[in-house]
């Protein structure tokens, strides 16, 4: 036994990363053995990071190249792909691009569990570094790595890296703060920008400057060294911050232009501060403290919000018994810095205000969600670190105090009790296959931990004590944890077959009929219909087809263009988020070049004017619009966009086919359509109206001659000076370029790009180049060498001494 202890001293990180590698593999070897998808366990891994993961393997497969650029997200919208090379995002990638998709999803279970170790090993470091002892180390990065955070965010992909990455930052500040090592702050917050982008450094940051703060203020430091110490360490943040540029402009560009950001700006400000959270959703995080499991997992969950959105505290139930020991045993000031510590965990949880304060300088919807979530993480780091001290303090103590173990056992089943009781008042469905668990642990942790450690009071707490505390305390997290991945796997298998069932699903005959379309036409078009039944705006981007509608990340001109003019496209009042449905209008269909159109075979819901049959593939009913118009279409006259927004939404959808949209106060050539004209031609009800007006646009319509995602080439023949509006939306990086001179680019018909033609025939190219690219990849570079400079320059130095 006094080997096994030794070794574990000696190797505290290796042996608690071991334990945690060989929990996870257990816990997740349904989707490691490929028995259950694991992108499918929670319906974003498959609406959103697996149709991105394909559409990233099949560039690489066609050799394309990345493109910055993909018109497979609305309209057409900036893509963000470096932050793909990510390690945990690149393996399944590469898995994908040289097996399947199946090795994909494997491969990804995988990073899960690459993701559990990596956050058990930065926990041991961390603590070591505040001088705990190795047992607790273990024990304290085990109860992380099978925290409520960790396994059900680890579903929500990318959330799961931010679990190991907290606990590298916190590591690397407190190697700089004791040691003077300041080489892993830079490397940390890169890390941290290639993983997340720049709404978390900004999170972070604030995160570093209180641990800083109560870090000194804890140590009793003068002043001076303080303010040295945060503007050192803000700039080997900055630095980190140039190393990850390149990651950071790609991220950040995608981001800041998508409605999901823009338009959801002035939310924050609506926050009220002294409001109390809602009750239920108090409730919810009171339960989730217990067990992960207790309402519910993934998709059954009744509580409020979902698992996902909402804090989950949960860290094991010894927690409950160890932080009111650390808060018994501690000296006295140590006492206050733990119940402030509680008393702001608290007030988080209750006051909507403090996560507005975290917001003050970016006020936005998107972001304060982000809070929110990085926030539940925190406190549970500040739990698992609580948790240490107060096992440390027992033994040191050579046991616990027994009254407060007694005392807080009565407590939590209490508490408890009343939760499972009062749920059904919240609107929460209770397992009671899961809630006697509950029980019986809080009552074994009582009776352990009462009775543990009181051989005799002389003696040192034994290696026994130990093991059966790490023992029993793997044997309650992986119960919870075992319970929620089995639910899961559930739900992933059953969305997948649901996907396999559906004809309009990733594997049913909506692939079939579209691969039969891009054989037929290799041209530049849109293919409307492409929404399964399972999540009906995932579909585009997974087949690398183009079509409006898809989850998020339509960018603020696509946004304001259809809230103006199809509002019902939003099929959940989340504009920013969801759009669907744009290419069965028949007058939008027209103007922004949709050609396609697929329905299940046997479906009620009438095609629109226009569209003719032309084949079917299994149950997919495939229609060609016979009069389609190009990506480019020019008009002869316009309306201003104050007069254009008076009238109403069908209205405006009719009007778009015979006259531009064009910015109050433009300079153009073109002649004013007047208030006469417009109503004379609102009024044609019959289709020859529309037929006619079709035909007129085709005329002198852009012919696209080649194209790729980011190069559009084509021409165009004029009989008079007109404006040519691209069904593309104006963002910049787009470069038009007309007989080879570039051309100034105006807004038209909200939101899209319009430039002046002269007559007569013209070579027109479209080319989209994110701006200052090769600006953020100098910075890297140049923060990148000087790193390595000042590394090799401080090696030198300790040398010498």
């Amino acid at each position: 036994m006094n080997r096994y202890v030794s070794c574990m001293k000696k190797n505290a990180a290796a042996t608690a990363s071991a334990v945690t590698f060989i929990l996870a593999v257990i816990l997740y070897h349904k989707y490691l053995m490929g028995n259950a998808p694991y992108l499918y366990s929670v319906s974003d891994g498959f609406s959103q990071f697996l149709p991105i993961y394909k559409d990233f393997v099949d560039m690489l497969k066609e050799g394309k190249g990345i493109s910055f650029w993909n018109f497979s997200v609305g309209f057409g919208a900036e893509q963000s792909y470096i932050k793909f090379l990510y390690p945990t995002n690149l393996l399944p990638i590469l898995a994908g691009y040289f097996r399947n998709e199946s090795a994909m999803m494997i491969t990804a279970a995988w990073m899960q569990v690459f993701k559990m170790v990596l956050a058990t090993f930065f926990t041991v470091m961390f603590l070591k570094k505040l001088e705990f002892q190795d047992e607790v180390c273990c024990v304290a990065g085990v109860m992380y790595a099978l925290c409520g955070v960790l396994i059900l965010r680890g579903h929500w992909w990318l959330l799961g890296d931010e679990c190991y990455i907290a606990m590298f930052i916190l590591w690397a500040a407190e190697c700089y703060y004791r040691d003077k090592k300041w080489q892993w702050i830079p490397v940390s917050t890169a890390v941290l920008a290639c993983a997340f982008g720049l709404y978390y450094l900004y999170l972070y940051g604030l995160e570093l400057f209180v641990y800083a703060t109560v870090r000194y203020f804890y140590d009793k430091r003068p002043a001076r060294d303080y303010w040295r110490f945060i503007l050192s360490c803000g700039g080997l943040y900055l630095m980190g911050v140039c190393i990850a540029g390149m990651v950071l402009f790609d991220y950040g560009r995608s981001l800041m232009g998508t409605a999901r950001y823009t338009a959801t700006k002035g939310y924050a400000d609506q926050a009220a501060a002294v409001k109390i959270v809602d009750k239920d959703v108090l409730f919810s995080g009171i339960v989730s403290l217990f067990d992960v499991n207790t309402s519910g997992v993934f998709q059954n969950y009744t509580g409020a919000l979902n698992y996902l959105e909402r804090p989950i505290f949960y860290c094991g139930l010894l927690a409950f018994f160890l932080i009111p020991q650390a808060v018994i045993l501690s000296k006295k000031r140590t006492k206050k810095f733990i119940i402030g510590g509680i008393i702001a965990a608290a007030a988080y949880m209750i006051f909507p205000a403090v996560t507005d304060i975290m917001n003050m300088f970016v006020r936005n919807e998107e972001l304060g969600i982000r809070s929110y979530r990085m926030s539940s993480l925190w406190i549970v780091i500040f739990m698992v670190i609580m948790s240490a001290y107060g096992l440390e303090c027992g033994i040191k103590r050579r046991g616990f105090h027994k009254i407060g173990v007694v005392i807080t056992g009565i407590m939590c089943i209490g508490v408890y009790t009343l939760c499972v009781r009062k749920a059904s008042f919240f609107g929460m469905t209770i397992d009671f296959n899961v809630t006697r668990w509950v029980f019986l642990f809080l009552i074994l942790w009582t009776i352990v931990l009462v009775f543990f450690g009181w051989q005799g009071k002389r003696r040192d707490f034994s290696a026994w004590s130990m093991i059966l505390v790490s023992l029993i305390c793997i044997l309650e997290m992986g119960h919870s944890a075992r319970t929620t991945l089995n639910v899961s796997a559930q739900c992933a298998n059953q969305f997948y077959d649901q996907m396999k069932a559906d004809p309009l699903g990733y594997y049913g005959d909506l692939s079939e009929a579209i691969h039969y379309i891009k054989e037929k036409d290799e041209g530049l078009y849109r293919i409307s219909g492409v929404r399964t039944a399972l999540n009906p705006y995932c579909s585009p981007l997974y087949f690398g087809i183009y079509d409006s509608s898809y989850y998020t990340n339509i960018n603020s001109p696509t946004f304001e263009f259809l809230n103006e003019v199809y509002p019902e496209s939003f099929i959940n009042d989340l504009g920013s988020k969801y759009s669907t449905g744009v290419g069965s209008d028949v007058y939008l269909s027209a103007v922004t070049g949709y050609k396609y159109l697929m329905r299940v075979h046997g479906s009620e819901e009438a095609w629109p004017y226009g569209y003719e049959y032309l084949a079917s593939v299994g149950d997919i009913d495939i229609y060609e619009n016979k009069e389609v118009l190009s990506f480019g279409i020019s008009y002869k006259k316009y309306i201003k966009k104050s007069k254009f927004e008076k009238y109403n939404d069908e209205e405006q959808r009719k009007l778009l086919l015979f006259c531009a949209v064009l910015e109050d106060g433009t300079d153009t050539i073109l002649k004013e359509i007047s208030d006469q004209e417009a109503e004379s031609l609102l009024c044609l009800e019959d289709m020859e109206a529309y037929m006619s007006c079709v035909k007129e646009r085709q005329k002198e319509a852009f012919v696209v001659d080649a194209w790729k995602e980011d190069r559009i080439e084509g021409q165009a023949d004029l009989e008079e000076d007109r404006i040519m509006i691209f069904s593309v939306p104006n963002v910049k990086g787009w470069k038009v370029y007309v007989d080879g001179v570039t051309q100034e680019i105006m807004e038209g018909n909200i939101g899209f790009m319009a430039i002046e033609l002269t007559e007569g025939k013209h070579v027109i190219e479209l080319t989209y180049q994110p701006t200052a690219f090769w600006f953020s990849v100098m910075l890297s570079a140049a923060a990148i060498a000087a790193y390595i400079i000042a590394v090799a320059i401080c090696k030198k130095h300790s040398k010498k001494g």
